[in-house]
């Protein structure tokens, strides 16, 4: 599920307490405000939030006033009621203050277990927990469950908000109904794009996308398949992008990469890591895969393209034959990389001579960082059966 369509599901979803009793929400209609939170609170004791959940439904106007925190709730706000279980959501009719903060009309406010207003859709700019945010936005505070011994001031700070207007962040300017979330500390943690952004020359998709595999890649299984994957972007406190994921197939480094490949850069702007499990990326025109393909796969996660901090390949493990550096190398073996971009090592694809040697095809080599070849093995093979693996070395 997207994560800005799930924080959009949390503001407006419907929460319930199994609390074992028939009464509702409606019925804690005290006109004592510390009575009605009372009430409230054991309702919603235990709150927790479906797998699954839907708007706010099945709403009902409260007949009488109630409270909520410090302001009374005026007649003919509505409350969201779902399978006759009291929830913690109410849709206010027109714009209200509540504990100074002005709510938007025709929208849903969250409340905690003890009656407080913990999410909603500002009416006008605000400033929450020293974030100021512009009409439109909506905002999710952390409740009292996620406070810590660690964190003694999480309760009530700020998890994660939707922007109601472009916002620039980190110098990049982010489209309307952007998500941003925060750690216990109130630092920001990721952002959630709603819609694809480029920066840096680099889409980066926004809510979710589908990737499509090939499960042979994965599972040794034929056929494909697709998978979602969250568009969550971080950075380093420098500004710089830390990870995100690709929106559409974009060359990188001299790689080019599938639509939903997980990036990870290092401080300097380089990419660092890419992973793409089950799909096919191509370097130089050599289509290549995930490292750890087929059955492998069960063993442990398949391992990401790496580079090298300048920006080069630290190796790739060609779907077909691929020309390197001017030699033919074997497809399903990994060839490995300098940091100058000279190969390191790979199993050749076809008989040649290298610096006086007559190598065979499928024979391992190994080069310096000039080009020059320092050793080489050959497997005996019959009947399709190798191995006494015999090696050269050139320095011998």
């Amino acid at each position: 599920m997207q994560q800005t369509y799930a924080f959009v599901t949390l503001l407006m979803g419907v929460l319930w307490a199994d609390t074992g009793n028939s009464q509702s929400a409606s019925d804690c209609n005290s006109s004592s405000n510390a009575e009605f939170t009372r009430c409230l609170g054991r309702l919603l004791n235990g709150v927790k939030t479906p797998p699954e959940t839907h708007f706010c439904e099945s709403f009902e106007p409260v007949q009488i006033e109630q409270w909520v925190g410090d302001t009374i709730l005026p007649a003919g706000t509505e409350l969201a009621r779902q399978h006759d279980e009291p929830t913690a959501c109410f849709r206010v009719q027109n714009d209200i203050d509540i504990d100074g903060i002005r709510y938007k009309k025709q929208t849903n406010l969250l409340l905690d277990s003890n009656g407080w207003v913990m999410g909603g859709t500002i009416a006008t700019s605000q400033t929450i927990n020293t974030v100021t945010l512009p009409a439109g936005s909506s905002f999710l505070l952390r409740g009292q469950e996620e406070n810590t011994s660690q964190h003694p001031y999480a309760y009530s700070s700020l998890k994660a908000v939707s922007y109601g207007a472009p916002t620039r962040i980190h110098g990049v300017l982010f489209p309307k109904d952007t998500t941003v979330w925060f750690t216990l500390d109130g630092v920001m943690d990721h952002v959630t794009p709603s819609r694809t952004t480029i920066i840096n020359g680099i889409p980066f998709c926004g809510g979710s996308v589908r990737a499509k595999v090939y499960l042979a890649l994965l599972y040794d299984m034929p056929g494909t398949d697709t998978y979602e994957i969250d568009c969550d972007i971080s950075f380093y406190p420098n500004g710089r992008i830390r990870n995100g994921t690709l929106a559409y197939t974009t060359t990188i480094q001299r790689v080019a990469l599938p639509s939903g490949t997980s990036l990870w850069f290092y401080e300097n702007g380089k990419l660092e890591d890419a992973s793409f499990p089950g799909q096919f990326a191509s370097y130089q025109g050599n289509p290549i895969y995930h490292q750890s393909a087929g059955s492998w796969a069960f063993v442990k996660p398949p391992a990401p393209l790496s580079f090298y901090e300048n920006g080069h390949v630290t190796s790739i493990r060609p779907l077909r034959r691929a020309f390197l550096n001017g030699i033919l190398y074997e497809s399903g073996a990994d060839v490995k990389f300098y940091p100058n971009g000279r190969v390191e090592s790979g199993t050749l694809g076809a008989n040649r001579m290298i610096d006086g040697h007559q190598l065979k095809r499928g024979d391992e080599v190994t080069f310096d960082e000039r080009g020059h070849l320092v050793s080489w093995c050959r497997y005996t093979c019959h009947d399709n059966i190798c191995e006494n693996r015999t090696c050269h070395d050139m320095n011998e």
